[in-house]
């Protein structure tokens, strides 16, 4: 199968410099089926995919090789590459991503359609960390899930308004899936469905308004909030109360049932203001980052430190990422900026209190701000071919 991007094995890094908005690769035109990026399956953690618009992805009805991968957007090859900050959008006809087990982190995965075939998904044996992406607007076949087979930890996602596989399906019921939103989904499945054996761990989600909340029998649920009623500890039938996810916010207001009521394994026993109480269920908006976290790695560390000092005393922010506080910026960076990043320092986002730290709710979607930091080319050398694309 022909790929708009194929690292044939080798751990590259690819970055772009404009941000995904920016830098487009487009597949479309493409007379036989093509996926867009397409690993060879050696790639390790070092590979990295980031920054850009990734589109146009299609695989047709029937393959003409029925051997070939049906990803139409990025087949893995169950490489351990990573994809960060990318958008997805626009792949016809194939499940968007299979078969990759490195990270899918700070992604926007956006009307891709795969309805012509019935089990082809949004996202397929993917085992990694799938963390602080936005699945929107897709349409899927109807017999599994949007996020189907994914073993490894699902969280911090915003799941809304896609159609027919709209859910997570966890066959082998061995993921966890905590502090999720899931909203106004048409699903044919409940939102958490599985093969019901032991295994599995689904905490503080919200499944609000989908058209079929809920669980399968079986499954351990807690500490989420539904429409229905879903057994399990310290699970609410009620509205999570969502100031405004019409329009993309999804930030809990005051009262909010979900405050607070979270489980409060692996968290901070306090949040970022002091107040001592459990963490939220759920994110509190899409695309959180911690504070800190200035270069959108896992870590707050020397790389956040280089970032700040680049644009120390600068009033003309949004500063690279470098105004932290207050929550959303003041529009300069000073000593109130370091404090926050120093309060942070060396914590891994993995067990970082989102809920405590509220920030704006479009930092990442559509026009965030990148770093300014070269793209590594350095590894070409010609093991990475090009066949299709649109650069700008």
């Amino acid at each position: 199968m022909d790929s708009a991007i194929d690292f044939k094995g080798k751990d590259i890094t690819l970055r772009s410099t404009m941000g995904p908005t920016l830098t487009i690769i487009d597949a479309w035109g493409n007379p036989d089926e093509v996926t867009v990026v397409k690993f060879g399956g050696g790639e390790t953690e070092d590979c990295l995919l980031e920054g850009f618009t990734l589109m146009g992805g299609y695989i047709g009805f029937e393959l003409s090789d029925p051997d070939e991968p049906t990803a139409a957007g990025i087949y893995g090859a169950g490489s351990s590459a990573s994809i960060r900050n990318c958008i997805i959008a626009e792949n016809h006809d194939g499940t968007t991503i299979s078969n990759l087990h490195g990270d899918i982190l700070y992604c926007d995965i956006l009307y891709n359609t795969s309805l012509t075939v019935a089990d082809r998904v949004t996202l397929y044996n993917c085992d990694g960390r799938i963390a602080y992406n936005l699945f929107e607007d897709n349409i899927t076949g109807a017999n599994r899930g949007l996020v189907t087979e994914c073993s490894g930890l699902i969280e911090n996602n915003i799941i809304a308004n896609n159609i027919l596989n709209a859910g997570i399906f966890d066959y082998y019921n061995d993921a966890v899936v905590r502090y999720n939103t899931i909203y106004r989904n048409i699903n044919t499945r409940p939102t958490f469905s599985g093969n019901v054996d032991d295994g599995g761990t689904y905490i503080s989600n919200i499944d609000w308004n989908n058209a079929v909340s809920g669980a399968d029998p079986g499954l351990d649920v807690t500490y989420t909030i539904s429409n229905v009623s879903i057994p399990g500890t310290g699970n609410i039938m009620g509205d999570p109360m969502l100031a405004d996810p019409d329009n993309g916010d999804y930030t809990l207001l005051p009262g909010s049932p979900c405050l607070d009521t979270a489980d409060n394994v692996n968290h901070p026993s306090d949040d970022f203001v002091g107040n001592k109480r459990p963490v939220d269920m759920t994110n509190r908006q899409t695309n959180l980052l911690m504070p800190g976290n200035i270069s959108l790695d896992y870590t707050v560390d020397l790389d956040d430190i280089i970032i700040m000092i680049d644009n120390w005393l600068r009033t003309d922010c949004p500063c690279d990422g470098a105004d932290i506080y207050p929550p959303g910026g003041d529009g300069v960076i000073d000593l109130m900026d370091f404090n926050v990043l120093s309060e942070y320092w060396l914590t891994d986002d993995a067990t970082f209190d989102i809920g405590a730290y509220e920030l704006q709710s479009n930092n990442l979607r559509f026009g965030l701000e990148q770093q300014k930091i070269l793209s590594n080319f350095n590894e070409f050398n010609g093991e990475v071919s090009v066949y299709y694309g649109r650069y700008t």
